[in-house]
């Protein structure tokens, strides 16, 4: 496509960025519209490693990364008493996985995003952040898009790259409602200093319904994941978060409970429902959607990162070689979709070994994690990296 295309990004998060900086270095000059803002921090860890870890190095992130990795050590999973059941080595883990091939780097969300607000910057990408879409209006030659403060702009392609809560996907293929599939479970995360005296390591855990997970990250914070399962999706106003993991918390007798009760404020905590993202189609007219917005996968299966900046990369390649959008986009779906698929698939199944919401689930749990070898825990990562296959989407 010709390289004075206009083309704006509704999203300033790990897909909006990747695909932004992809587009500039195969030469375009896209606009991407933020309505935080400011960068946020929300989030919870990630462990990288496949597709996604190629595509960061790619960019040349790769050292980067590394020196934020929290490399989280001994994992100690605790039932509802707080007596160990399993304790992972993550170190050797790690060391084990590296000798069969396969690398992993756990780091926050927020540190992929930032990682790739730099590289963005080093570019020039267009970044304006505070703003967001009020209205989408295309025809067969460009799309006319109206902002929340009132301006009006012209573009030639237009992705929604803004996450689970498309506003793109809204105005342009219906209500959010149509598109989501409830996993049962919300997922909470913060940030908070370890002034608790929190040693190195992780511990999480475990009862019918619901677990929590604390990693300390660093040398000064600590980093809080809660999931829980819930019958309905509900959309919980961000000052009422804190407030609503006391009250599914309250309860359990968890030393995390304390540290959940120090929290920072409300709005700092990220809380939502465990929501995956299934269309029919990927894109309209001039209009597509990327990363969250098109295929979430929740985290539960530990990919949305990695398979957000896979097809944002494969994206910018499509649009690079071709000299008719609908061609590009109908490329990069069919070159993606079958691997989101896979993933949306392993995790549905996820979810109901991660929180088991009955005695005999939570039971069985326990005793697999008991007893279960390094070589399958070896091959179950392998294979769950696997399920993003970078080389294929590019043949």
């Amino acid at each position: 496509m010709d390289r004075g295309t206009r083309i704006l990004i509704s999203g300033g998060g790990i897909a909006g960025l990747s695909l932004a900086y992809w587009l500039v270095k195969y030469g375009f000059q896209p606009v991407v519209v933020e309505k935080s803002p400011k960068p946020r921090e929300q989030g919870y860890a990630i462990t990288l490693g496949g597709a996604g870890l190629e595509i960061l190095r790619k960019m040349g992130r790769y050292d980067d990364l590394q020196g934020r990795n929290i490399q989280p050590g001994d994992n100690c999973y605790l039932d509802r008493g707080g007596r160990p059941v399993f304790r992972l080595d993550y170190g050797k883990l790690t060391r084990d996985l590296k000798e069969n091939g396969e690398e992993i780097i756990t780091v926050t969300r927020g540190d992929i995003q930032d990682l790739l607000a730099m590289s963005a910057a080093e570019v020039g990408v267009n970044v304006r952040q505070g703003r967001s879409i009020r209205a989408i209006e295309q025809n067969e030659k460009d799309v006319h898009v109206t902002f929340d403060d009132g301006g009006e702009e012209r573009f030639d392609l237009v992705f929604g790259a803004d996450g689970i809560h498309s506003q793109v996907r809204r105005l342009v293929f219906g209500e959010e409602q149509q598109f989501t599939r409830f996993l049962n479970a919300y997922v909470g995360a913060f940030k908070m200093p370890n002034t608790f005296g929190f040693e190195y390591g992780t511990t999480t855990h475990i009862e019918p319904r619901r677990m929590s997970s604390l990693y300390v990250y660093g040398e000064k914070d600590i980093i809080m994941m809660f999931i829980f399962t819930a019958e309905r999706p509900e959309r919980i106003a961000p000052k009422d978060r804190k407030a609503r993991l006391i009250e599914e918390y309250r309860k359990t007798g968890w030393k995390h409970f304390d540290v959940l009760e120090q929290a920072p404020s409300s709005e700092d905590i990220y809380l939502d429902a465990a929501i995956q993202v299934v269309m029919p189609k990927w894109h309209r007219g001039r209009v597509a959607l990327v990363g969250d917005a098109a295929h979430c996968l929740t985290l539960l299966a530990g990919q949305g990162a990695s398979l957000a900046m896979s097809g944002t990369y494969v994206l910018a390649k499509y649009i690079s070689e071709s000299d008719d959008h609908s061609v590009a986009f109908e490329s990069y779906e069919s070159k993606l979709r079958p691997d989101s698929n896979r993933l949306q698939e392993s995790s549905r199944k996820m979810s109901r070994f991660v929180v088991p919401t009955t005695e005999f689930g939570y039971q069985f749990r326990n005793l697999i994690l008991r007893v279960v070898p390094t070589k399958f825990l070896i091959n179950s990562v392998k294979r769950a990296h696997d399920l993003i296959d970078l080389d294929k989407m590019l043949k």
